[in-house]
């Protein structure tokens, strides 16, 4: 089916195009949710309407974005959570915790798709939190996981404790000691992004 899209569509198409899509992926998502007609003479004779738009549209879509990303740079997130003495949890946060608690904090829905965390937490402790708004705006939150029954303030602070007291002064070099890394550095696991809607994963009807 060929379509003239309304809106922008990430990783299919900007609001004015005109393109082929699969018939069901048209019926059951782009059209339901009028992000797309289907190509007609009465739509083509509204083309440039519709073009110009969707161009006002993305302008004010990436203010937005950009407001939103300055509000939340750098915010502090508590939640509390029940864990074990190995501070595992028991359950986990996502991307949809995370969510849900920025939309209280904010008083705005805040997408869990913007959130850049391919794995859930399973852990108590002080976390970084990748936030992509739009391909060209990100920004990050902190995320502070602390037990229940202590505040969050206490529980930070005894992580801070812990850190520093687990640092050591390093061994006395000699000219015939081998100079060697205190210890081994390992990556963060790489952090992905939520997949995008596309033509595929939406199924004909």
């Amino acid at each position: 089916m060929q379509v003239i899209f309304l809106h922008d569509v990430d990783g299919v198409a900007e609001g004015g195009d005109i393109k082929e899509v699969k018939n069901g992926f048209a019926r059951n998502y782009l059209l339901p949710k009028n992000l797309a007609i289907p190509v007609t003479k009465n739509a083509l004779e509204k083309l440039n309407k519709i073009k110009k738009s969707a161009t006002e549209a993305r302008i004010k879509h990436v203010s937005d974005m950009e407001s939103l990303a300055t509000a939340i740079q750098d915010t502090r997130l508590n939640i509390e959570m029940r864990a074990d003495s190995n501070n595992q949890l028991y359950g986990s946060v996502n991307n949809s915790t995370i969510a849900e608690n920025l939309t209280t904090l904010l008083n705005r829905d805040f997408r869990r798709t913007w959130i850049t965390l391919s794995d859930p937490i399973r852990k108590l402790g002080l976390f970084t939190i990748p936030i992509r708004l739009t391909p060209d705006i990100s920004t990050s939150i902190n995320v502070l996981i602390y037990p229940v029954g202590i505040s969050a303030e206490d529980f930070e602070n005894s992580i801070s404790s812990t850190e520093d007291s687990e640092v050591t002064e390093d061994p006395e070099i000699t000219e015939d000691s081998e100079i060697t890394e205190d210890s081994e550095v390992t990556e963060d696991p790489e952090i992905t992004e939520d997949p995008e809607v596309t033509e595929d994963s939406i199924k004909e009807k």
